[in-house]
């Protein structure tokens, strides 16, 4: 099961979901992330050009503010 969303605003009816696909939206803030903590079987995730995505750090701070998540973009993490 995947979530595609063209919408700015994140869900916690996402519990369910393995695969979160927010490419191309206006997310500009780690603390939106905090809303995905409870998603615990939220395995990839998708938040190209988004302006976080611009962080060097991204893929690190991803993983730290989602740690059930094994794949960030295209890119596996352990």
């Amino acid at each position: 099961m995947f979530v595609y969303s063209t919408s700015y605003e994140l869900s916690i009816q996402l519990t369910c979901n393995f695969l979160l696909q927010f490419n191309d939206n206006q997310l500009d803030s780690w603390e939106d992330l905090d809303q995905l903590k409870n998603c615990t079987k939220l395995k990839t995730v998708y938040f190209e050009r988004n302006p976080i995505w611009q962080d060097t750090a991204y893929r690190r701070k991803v993983k730290l503010a989602l740690p059930t998540v094994t794949q960030i973009d295209a890119t596996l993490c352990a």
